[in-house]
């Protein structure tokens, strides 16, 4: 069975070391972006109701064109939270 957290307590928890993520979020904001070689990428926030983070997408990933739809909104996230200073 899928088991569901708050971000917010996943961040707390990456402070230290990397931690698996996995629940709904909503992307509040998209950037459309190029890499150094002129490729384009998605700079997505994405929010809970307490707690947001910044996540990349590039555009060879399957998820790519979905996400740059401005229509979607809450988003199914599974991945690995790293605190990059």
């Amino acid at each position: 069975m899928l088991e569901l957290e708050e971000l917010s307590e996943a961040l707390k928890r990456a402070a230290d070391e990397p931690q698996s993520f996995q629940g709904f979020l909503l992307v509040k904001q998209r950037t459309t972006r190029l890499t150094k070689r002129g490729d384009p990428f998605l700079q997505l926030t994405l929010v809970d109701a307490e707690a947001a983070v910044t996540s990349v997408v590039f555009s060879d990933h399957s998820a790519y064109e979905i996400l740059r739809d401005p229509e979607t909104g809450f988003i199914a996230v599974r991945g690995v939270l790293e605190n990059i200073p």
